[in-house]
């Protein structure tokens, strides 16, 4: 099957407005599985954003190969946990949470709203094209299942760090 019609298009969506609210050369960290769905499945299905490091806290916790592998890429020492490896990243590049990142993985220092995300570092170009949530609120309408719901969830998620959403793409979700 192919991968448009395997991931449903409201979490597509989601996907392209977390990486587009990502300032260029940033590294984006997902915090649930939905997230990294629809991030990943963008970035693979565009092949886009080569400038985009996809960072999966828990793989990096769990798994010495991956952790290896993204401390060479993000030029790090790889004995640092999680939080301590982005804040140290976050000197050199932007680090973007996604909204449903565990406070555990933050790092340790100043985070600025940008769109969907919260940013570390310095805040580069950002992507110009604007946000949606067309196939959100169409699914909404036509059948608000629990996927529906968590997708939902995610944007109000982003809502409560960056108020500006509910007065403008979210203001269909009431």
């Amino acid at each position: 099957a192919r991968l448009e019609t395997v991931v449903a298009d409201h979490v597509m969506e989601a996907g392209r407005n977390l990486v587009s609210s990502c300032p260029m050369g940033g590294v984006l960290v997902t915090g649930s599985d939905l997230e990294a769905v629809g991030v990943w499945s963008v970035v693979l299905r565009s092949q886009t954003r080569a400038d985009l490091v996809l960072f999966l806290p828990g793989l990096y916790d769990s798994d010495s190969i991956y952790r290896v592998r993204m401390a060479e890429t993000l030029k790090i020492d790889a004995v640092r946990p999680a939080s301590a490896a982005l804040t140290r990243t976050a000197e050199a590049r932007p680090v973007c949470l996604a909204p449903e990142v565990d406070s555990t993985v933050v790092p340790h220092t100043q985070l600025v709203p940008l769109r969907l995300v919260r940013v570390a570092g310095p805040v580069t170009t950002v992507d110009p094209a604007p946000l949606s949530i067309i196939e959100l609120t169409g699914a909404w309408r036509s059948r608000p299942d629990g996927l529906v719901r968590e997708v939902a969830d995610l944007y109000l998620e982003a809502a409560r760090s960056n108020r500006v959403l509910c007065s403008s793409l979210l203001s269909p979700l009431g």
